[in-house]
């Protein structure tokens, strides 16, 4: 079986996420490692690859494996960056690209791969965040009776 690829246009998620207005009012630098941070949190209960693309050059380099982070060539766009990614991989159908992007939406689609909105994607990495963080809390309780140690999300 295939794994899933998930591939996120950094800055259109970036710009539609609720979460993410504090630190967009910072910076946009401070909202993109945000969003990194929680995709790389999101990236430990999946077993999807997941590449976050985002226009331009990086500031610093990036010291995580999971999520890949990709920045787009000079005189590109991450738009354009993901439709390559998109287009190279033979088993589009298990390909989700997250965009609230229309053109790019219809796009990914007619090349038979599936689309979800910044903003879904948003209340599923929340949904996923906070069952992963339920699971702990319930095995943690239980294994207290049990004397086996204690368990903790690697980010907490």
């Amino acid at each position: 079986m295939t794994k899933r690829l998930i591939l996120i246009d950094g800055y259109n998620v970036l710009n539609k996420w609720k979460s993410l207005k504090k630190e967009k009012q910072k910076s946009i630098a401070a909202a993109r490692d945000k969003l990194i941070e929680i995709i790389h949190k999101y990236a430990d209960f999946t077993d999807a690859e997941i590449k976050i693309v985002f226009d331009g050059k990086p500031n610093m380099p990036l010291e995580i494996k999971d999520p890949i982070v990709i920045y787009s060539k000079e005189k590109d766009t991450a738009d354009s960056a993901i439709e390559r990614l998109v287009y190279q991989t033979q088993d589009r159908k298990n390909i989700l690209v997250v965009t609230s992007d229309v053109m790019q939406q219809k796009m990914v689609f007619g090349m038979g791969g599936f689309y979800k909105n910044a903003e879904d994607f948003e209340d599923m990495v929340n949904e996923a965040l906070e069952k992963a963080d339920s699971d702990i809390e319930r095995f943690n309780k239980s294994s207290k009776l049990s004397n086996y140690p204690e368990v903790k999300r690697k980010d907490a």
